[in-house]
């Protein structure tokens, strides 16, 4: 699951099969991304359930996976975007996101993360994760609400795109 031309979407990985890329475009409806090169489908109730995918929701599974300095305010995160009137499919996405850097951190705590810490972070999601660059907003996007909403720090980041790289500048 991630997002995909700023929807969310549930991506389908397969080895090539002709007659089951015929059926995802028939029957299912599920889109080729140039982009992606993966098919995807819109992350919607009729398929997660197709895909027997459970409704997301925060689970002990996604707490257990984060150090017990960071649970709180994972917590705290998904509490706000509730309180803000999120949608479902951004809080899923948004969390999961978020989660993926409090994994990495271990037991550091977010709160004491540096800007040349997260600039770090970002380039390894670009340089080693080789993350497409929806995705990569997506994270940014997910890590910018915690500190601007949650924390209510001002404004942190800065992407300017450069066509002839994926990414010229980060400014945390």
């Amino acid at each position: 699951m991630g997002t995909h031309k700023g929807e969310n979407v549930i991506w389908i990985q397969f080895p090539n099969d002709k007659q089951l890329i015929n059926h995802l475009r028939t029957k299912v409806k599920a889109r080729w991304s140039c982009s992606e090169k993966c098919w995807y489908v819109p992350d919607r109730k009729n398929y997660r359930e197709l895909f027997q995918i459970s409704d997301w929701s925060v689970s002990k599974e996604v707490l257990a996976k984060i150090h017990v300095v960071n649970q709180e305010e994972f917590e705290k995160y998904v509490n706000m975007m509730y309180l803000k009137g999120y949608s479902e499919n951004t809080i899923r996405t948004y969390s999961l996101e978020f989660a993926q850097l409090l994994y990495i951190l271990k037991s550091v705590s977010v709160q004491s993360l540096s800007p040349e810490k997260l600039q770090s972070y970002f380039l390894y999601c670009i340089k080693e994760l080789k993350l497409s660059e929806n995705q990569i907003h997506s994270r940014i996007n997910a890590v910018k609400f915690y500190f601007e909403q949650v924390l209510h720090k001002e404004k942190m980041f800065l992407i300017f795109h450069d066509p002839k790289s994926r990414f010229n500048y980060l400014n945390i």
